[in-house]
């Protein structure tokens, strides 16, 4: 990401300076593997993505999304174990630890994640080049098959036979009598 696209993103933003540069660094970070989906650098516009999220969002997402990527940047001190920052580490790196956190023991930690990674897809899915790689629109001249539907008689709760009024299928079967808790007894 250039620093121009930076400083003009930052101005639609309601994140300080600070908080744009670590968007730019977690979420391209989400695709960042060479195993799966990837994407190109600068294929995707992250930055206006977030922007849009942020657009119609709550104050306490937002609050919630400064708060995810504090924690997402920190990652490298209290996962990985080493005084290190966030962009010095490689993209495979990154995506790691968003890995770990993504798996974290605390349930608040694991959602935090989940919000950054669903903010990354949002903005990846907006890009046609990527929707069309993954298959997202699918192809409408390829039909689903369908799966035969089979008519179940509905049943008396008396008696195991079918309501009158109500057809039976040529192909229904037996109905299937059920023991209760308290007639095993």
């Amino acid at each position: 990401m250039t620093m121009a696209m930076t400083s003009t993103m930052s101005s639609a933003l309601p994140l300080t300076r600070l908080e744009t540069f670590w968007a730019g660094l977690v979420l391209p970070s989400f695709a960042g593997t060479d195993m799966g989906f990837t994407v190109a650098e600068g294929e995707v516009d992250y930055l206006s993505g977030l922007a849009r999220f942020m657009g119609s969002a709550s104050e306490k997402a937002k609050l919630g999304i400064r708060f995810a990527f504090f924690l997402a940047v920190t990652t490298p001190v209290w996962i990985g174990g080493r005084f290190r920052g966030f962009a010095s580490l490689t993209r495979e790196e990154r995506s790691e630890h968003l890995d770990a956190m993504s798996r974290h023991r605390i349930f608040l930690v694991r959602e935090l994640c989940l919000l950054l990674k669903l903010i990354a897809c949002m903005a990846i899915f907006r890009v046609p080049s990527t929707r069309a790689r993954t298959g997202y629109d699918g192809d409408p001249a390829r039909e689903l098959p369908s799966r035969s539907r089979r008519a179940l008689p509905v049943l008396n709760a008396r008696r195991d036979e079918p309501i009158s009024g109500e057809r039976a299928t040529s192909n229904s079967e037996p109905p299937i009598h059920v023991e209760s808790a308290r007639g095993a007894a």
